[in-house]
């Protein structure tokens, strides 16, 4: 009984010292969990998108003579295949390019040659081969996770940044290393969650780009399927894709 006392009063004095600091935030998830969870809000949330514009500035640096070359461009997607993409030089007018996929082409628009080719049949999701249309639509999260290497490299309020690196031979063919930068869902724009924002790509040359994404816009009404139809240029030449070469 004589014990009772002090531990008594040692008991109550860390009850009121536990008690009296301030409540601590849980801890942060471990990159792996958080990766997981941003995945699974990213999927969901374009599974959920019909379509999506965006303006962009693009920036090319070339690795041997390390000069860069900016362009404009736009980027209009509609749910499930549908995509246009145009690229315009600022220094020369010529170096423009745009592509215009639907369900069963790909036009190829190439203004130095004043040419646009015709790819037919494309496959379901085509231009998903592009990282930027890749990440719109067409993929689950298992799917990204078996297509790329993907690692958190930042998750603040404004963006979910991902650095990915490509595992399959057709995606190492257009880039060997990316970071991709999504808009993250506690953004202060209050624009929609995981869209791109900004994307860095190494290509399998060296050369490098730089995608800078802005004026984003999601599921406008106005978005039909006659926008991802082959449109004729005056003074171009429409031309079908050479064939591929048998097996």
């Amino acid at each position: 009984m004589r014990l009772l006392g002090p531990v008594l009063v040692a008991f109550l004095s860390a009850a009121v010292t536990a008690g009296a600091q301030p409540p601590q935030p849980p801890p942060p998830a471990p990159p792996a969990a958080a990766l997981d969870a941003h995945l699974k809000g990213w999927e969901k949330a374009m599974g959920q998108l019909q379509n999506f514009s965006t303006t962009f500035e693009l920036t090319r640096k070339n690795a041997v003579f390390n000069n860069e070359r900016k362009y404009d461009g736009s980027l209009l997607w509609m749910k499930p295949t549908n995509s246009r993409l145009a690229i315009q030089g600022r220094a020369d007018k010529a170096d423009y390019e745009a592509f215009v996929c639907n369900a069963k082409s790909v036009f190829h628009y190439d203004g130095a040659k004043k040419t646009v080719t015709e790819f037919k049949a494309a496959p379901a999701g085509a231009g998903a081969d592009n990282l930027l249309l890749a990440f719109l639509g067409g993929m689950t999260a298992a799917d990204a996770k078996k297509r790329f290497q993907l690692t958190l490299k930042e998750d603040s309020k404004n963006y979910v940044t991902l650095d990915v690196r490509p595992l399959l031979a057709r995606d190492k063919q257009e880039f060997t290393h990316a970071v991709l930068a999504l808009l993250a869902p506690t953004n202060e724009g209050r624009l929609p969650a995981y869209l791109p924002y900004e994307a860095w790509k190494q290509l399998p040359n060296g050369d490098t780009e730089v995608w800078k994404l802005r004026q984003h816009k999601a599921d406008a009404l106005n978005v039909t399927a006659t926008l991802f139809e082959y449109e004729p240029v005056a003074g171009w030449k429409l031309q079908p894709a050479p064939a591929l070469p048998p097996r």
